[in-house]
């Protein structure tokens, strides 16, 4: 099955895996991480796994299991977002994918209160690649030269003009 949160791909299979273990935190917790991890998004900071851990610290999962909780958690908003996922469909994708409904409503809400600020940082800190706007090659073949020690050898030289107003020539 196909999820707009994973861009209109299927769902990985770890986050299968974790959303099993997402389903057994309490949906308060979930509500907390789910915060947590949005403001860790927002600050461009990697989640603390201290925090954490101290969040998720009576409910029966060790440290890894909490790791893989935020990781399933990130990947999810920060899909979604990246994705433009409405809360809607995201609650009912999550459903879908087996997450309870108050587990689904803790991480939307999070998510929906700040989804403009988190698509605006990941299109600020996003890699992007300049455009091509034009290109243009020219091959050159030299049958013989007396200046050129070696002969026949076609040379190929390629402009790239770029959105930013770059240009690349590449010759060979």
């Amino acid at each position: 099955m196909r999820f707009a949160l994973c861009g209109g791909l299927d769902c990985p299979d770890w986050l299968l895996l974790e959303i099993a273990t997402l389903s057994k935190v309490s949906a308060v917790r979930i509500r907390l991480l789910a915060q947590h991890v949005v403001a860790q998004e927002l600050a461009g900071e990697r989640v603390d796994d201290a925090k954490a851990s101290k969040l998720v610290s009576d409910t029966k999962l060790d440290d890894s299991a909490a790791r893989a909780v935020l990781a399933a958690l990130h990947f999810v908003i920060s899909g979604a977002a990246k994705h433009d996922v409405e809360e809607g469909a995201l609650i009912d994708e999550l459903q879908q994918l087996g997450l309870p409904k108050e587990h689904a409503d803790a991480i939307c809400r999070p998510y929906q209160q700040r989804r403009a600020a988190i698509q605006a940082h990941a299109q600020r800190v996003g890699l992007r690649c300049a455009r091509l706007q034009s290109s243009g090659y020219r091959v050159e073949h030299v049958l013989a030269s007396s200046e050129q020690s070696v002969a026949n050898t076609p040379i190929v030289t390629m402009r790239l003009d770029l959105t930013t107003g770059e240009r690349l020539d590449l010759t060979t």
